[in-house]
């Protein structure tokens, strides 16, 4: 939660004084980059950067009023100065009426949107062109510094008592928005019948031998022998065919993660030492004490809209500060967050606890998410809402979102508190950006081409990574269960794999034509890769994530084509498609030069069909059997 120490507003043209800084800030002036020092003059176009933890305050010399920059990072004035218009008493006084508003309606009490008491949005400024201001200059500001000071205790005192009564009218609103909801039956993930892998027809009985090893069928009861292939003939040499398509699937762009109301203050003054514990291999530091601890009674509506008075103490604007720190850091998606939240409660507050959902509750909601308290048998629960179908989960459908039931999903009955923030976002389980977890080397794995054996690699996975994708659940984007190949498919791959694959690779394919380059990148995972069925290893169908195919010895169709659209867009830069029919994933590719093969037109543009489950099979040449009047083009990034 925000608290500030000074309301500040959008400063005018004009020339600024530095007369506070926190922290190693710096600037640039006349291309050059220097730090932010006491007595330095700036414009509005200046470039400037605020460390973590750090600030910088300023005077308009025209005014005579005061700023504060705290926004990390590089910006310009007028970029940090958009970032909200709230002050103190406004974002406080807005609430309080709201709320009373809605209290006073014939106590028939709605879902109601409230802002955060104790959080407010600044705006930010900085400026440009930079000299030295004298110190007689100087001087002359300090009676209007203490003026001003005193102007923020007042204010301060002010936001208290505001602060106060609003917290105490959510209360109320918190005891009162309470209703009986009935837990919907997990929807099932999708059952699909699993093609088998081919060989193309005109392969020798050295490669045939090879295959049969490499390739088993799904029922053993059968024959090795009887490995799907077709009879051995010459392949046809044609320039492709142009081929049918059943629909479209389009993968809309990714929301920007959930955020605080607010920008997150710390509050310096006593606060906790640092505790650390891991989560997917990763440290996580957070500021957490004895303050922190409380016991929570029951869980009636009395019961927790007492314990929510909790939070309001100084000591949870630091863990909810240095919480969100962790998520910047370490790039986390929203299920990554979710599921570091989950270990920090269980951890300091004990394992499926009242206090831990409570606690779980104000943590994942005051970070811009969207979520709702539920009890049922004296047990307390958060629900979680997400733009996305989960499969095998229970959930309760409230004004028109789900909201997931990842933790006592057993009960069926719940009674639900209505209440909810302003702004707040369902979760997402799109992985937008590489996420930068820490290090743990699994052992080393050569893959090799089986049709070209200089064209081999050896990578040592991110076991860390293979931790997280356990616990990410199935599902697809609304009710389009094709969503789910595009989001493992968009996924970017993580930043260590990459380092070690994509050199090596890039000068494997120097020199080569595009053709060429995605034939050895097609036939290194065709060959280099053996080939298993989900429900033979995992009991069930279980997409791959690029890097689990990496780290795994099995993956089937999907798998391979999610890993080859990875490799054809980063290393060559081209576009790609993927290609689904019933029981099957392929891929297709948007040459710029004249490439020749069996291809879908989609606006104009010709994508040629690279299937790496055709094993041995050549750019442009579909996987006999394969239905186009049933097949669905799948849109990637």
């Amino acid at each position: 939660m925000l608290l500030t120490s000074a309301t500040v507003v959008k400063a005018q043209q004009g020339h600024f004084i530095v007369t506070a800084v926190k922290g190693k800030a710096e600037l640039i002036a006349n291309k050059h980059k220097r730090p932010v020092q006491k007595g330095v003059r700036m414009t509005e176009d200046t470039p400037l950067y605020i460390p973590y933890n750090g600030e910088v305050t300023v005077i308009d010399e025209s005014t005579n009023k005061e700023y504060t920059f705290k926004a990390i990072g590089w910006a310009a004035v007028e970029d940090k100065m958009k970032d909200g218009q709230h002050t103190v008493l406004s974002r406080t006084k807005d609430y309080v009426k709201s709320v009373v508003n809605q209290l006073s309606d014939n106590h028939n009490v709605k879902v109601q949107y409230v802002s955060d008491v104790a959080t407010v949005t600044r705006e930010y400024y900085v400026d440009e062109e930079l000299t030295e201001v004298p110190d007689d200059k100087m001087d002359k500001k300090k009676d209007f510094r203490n003026d001003f000071d005193s102007f923020k205790k007042k204010a301060r005192r002010e936001y208290d008592d505001f602060r106060k009564k609003a917290f105490k009218e959510y209360m109320e609103f918190v005891r009162q928005a309470w209703k009986d909801y009935g837990a919907e039956p997990p929807i099932e993930q999708p059952e699909e019948k699993e093609v088998e892998p081919m060989l193309v027809p005109d392969a020798d009985e050295e490669t045939a031998s090879w295959f049969s090893k490499l390739f088993r069928r799904k029922d053993k009861s059968k024959k090795q022998e009887q490995v799907k292939q077709p009879e051995k003939k010459q392949r046809q040499n044609n320039k492709g065919l142009s081929l049918k398509y059943d629909q479209v699937v389009a993968y809309a762009p990714n929301k920007p993660q959930p955020q605080p109301l607010s920008e997150v203050q710390e509050v310096p003054e006593n606060a906790n030492k640092y505790k650390s514990f891991r989560i997917f291999g990763t440290e996580i530091k957070v500021r957490i004490g004895d303050n922190c601890l409380f016991h929570l009674s029951g869980v009636s509506n009395n019961e927790v809209a007492d314990a929510l008075q909790e939070f309001t103490k100084p000591q949870y604007d630091n863990l909810l500060y240095d919480c969100l720190k962790m998520r910047e850091q370490y790039k986390m998606s929203d299920w990554a967050y979710y599921q570091m939240l989950l270990a920090l409660t269980d951890l300091f507050y004990g394992k499926d606890t009242n206090e831990a959902a409570l606690v779980m509750g104000f943590l994942y909601s005051q970070s811009g998410y969207m979520m709702r308290y539920a009890s049922q048998d004296n047990v307390l629960l958060v629900l979680i809402a997400s733009e996305h179908t989960i499969y095998n989960t229970s959930y309760i459908h409230i004004d028109g979102h789900n909201y997931y039931i990842f933790k006592g999903g057993d009960r069926s009955q719940f009674q639900v508190c209505q209440a909810k923030f302003e702004k707040e976002g369902s979760m997402s389980l799109r992985i937008a950006a590489a996420q930068e977890l820490s290090m743990t080397p699994a052992p080393e794995r050569t893959i090799t081409s089986y049709m070209n054996n200089d064209f081999s690699f050896t990578i040592s996975s991110n076991k860390n990574y293979m931790d997280f994708f356990d616990t990410y659940p199935s599902s697809c984007i609304g009710d389009n269960f094709m969503t789910r190949w595009a989001m493992y498919a968009n996924t970017p791959l993580e930043k260590g794999i990459q380092n070690q694959l994509y050199p090596p690779m890039k000068e494997k394919l120097a020199g080569l034509s595009q053709k060429d380059a995605v034939q050895q990148l097609l036939w290194w995972v065709q060959t280099g890769f053996k080939y298993e069925y989900d429900e033979k290893v995992w009991g069930r169908d279980r997409a791959f994530f690029g890097e689990e195919s990496l780290f795994y010895p099995y993956c089937d169709c999907e798998d391979r084509s999610i890993l080859l659209s990875h490799l054809v867009r980063d290393l060559l830069g081209l576009k790609v498609i993927l290609v689904y029919y019933p029981g099957h994933l392929a891929m297709a590719v948007n040459f710029t030069d004249d490439v020749e093969g069996d291809n879908i037109l989609l606006d104009g543009r010709k994508f040629v069909v690279c299937d790496p489950t055709y094993i041995r099979s050549s750019v442009g040449e579909t996987m006999p059997g394969m239905s186009n009047n049933e097949a669905k083009v799948i849109l990637l990034d």
